[in-house]
């Protein structure tokens, strides 16, 4: 199983625009992520909105979702950010020093098949190893769970960002009574591309002709070669294909995902990612290095 890239925008996005496709769906929520004004980052924050955000143990992308934090923390918002002890510290660096961010750390599980102390993809010896690394993350949930439910106790967060990939989070939220929103770094285009294989539904043998993948805005045609190769056999033992479907499933029950782009880049794309079934409420917001002043 490989790590899909998580390609970061390079140009500098000092507001955060979001813009919201049709809802019906808990439109307070809606209403507190849009209204919030830029602030001066000593201002008090006693009353602004709180978001838990739990980046994936990866730095390539936790980059994109820390300068989305820094972004909102220009907007005046408080932040809780789950990590790690070993990765604590370069969530520090990648962020502004602002009281309004607490970074929680949660203690990383033990694996067999993992070496000792290895707690993001950057330690892996091989990324051959790296389904065993995401089922030692999965046991981060009842921690998770624990110390999210007593932040809520003190100071409920109007919302979860969390990366795809921790899909177990969606779970958490559900019982917490927290609107998940996921996240993972990618474009429109990308995110729609990956919904289209997993519709296809069909092994892509290694000599046929290029599919036609369904739900495009446009005609894609991919090979054999073209894909993960989870999705060039279907195979239902595949433990790696597991996984993706079971992040997809998750995805599905969120409150809306957030995406590395924004409406003018790409508008047909945001537009079939949305007709697609999925969350009512969709968040975009262009994620670039966002800086005080």
């Amino acid at each position: 199983m490989r790590l899909p890239k998580s390609p970061v925008l390079s140009k500098t996005q000092l507001e955060v625009s979001v813009a919201i496709a049709s809802t019906t769906a808990e439109p307070e929520l809606t209403r507190r992520l849009i209204h919030v004004q830029p602030t001066s980052l000593s201002m008090e924050r006693t009353s602004a909105p709180h978001i838990a955000v739990f980046p994936f143990m990866s730095r390539g992308h936790a980059i994109p979702l820390l300068h989305l934090c820094a972004a909102l923390l220009h907007r005046g918002l408080k932040l809780t950010i789950f990590s790690t002890a070993s990765n604590s510290p370069f969530c520090k660096q990648s962020l502004p020093q602002d009281p309004g961010i607490c970074i929680t750390d949660l203690p990383f599980p033990s694996h067999p098949d993992l070496p000792k102390g290895c707690e993001s993809t950057e330690q892996l010896p091989s990324m051959d190893m790296l389904l065993p690394f995401l089922n030692a993350v999965k046991e981060l949930r009842d921690s998770f769970e624990q110390s999210l439910s007593e932040i809520a106790e003190v100071n409920p967060p109007i919302c979860l960002i969390s990366y795809t990939f921790l899909y177990w989070t969606q779970y958490v939220a559900e019982k917490l009574s927290i609107p998940r929103l996921t996240f993972m770094g990618m474009s429109a285009y990308a995110t729609c591309l990956s919904m289209a294989i997993t519709a296809y539904g069909s092994p892509i043998p290694k000599d046929s002709e290029p599919v036609l993948l369904p739900g495009m805005p446009h005609e894609v045609r991919l090979t054999h070669v073209k894909v993960l190769p989870e999705f060039r056999t279907l195979d239902p033992k595949d433990p790696s294909l597991a996984f993706i479907l079971e992040t997809h499933a998750a995805k599905r029950r969120s409150y809306g995902e957030i995406l590395n782009s924004f409406y003018e880049l790409e508008p047909e794309f945001v537009e079939t990612s949305n007709g697609q079934g999925r969350p009512l409420c969709r968040a975009y917001v262009p994620v670039g290095r966002a800086k005080a002043g």
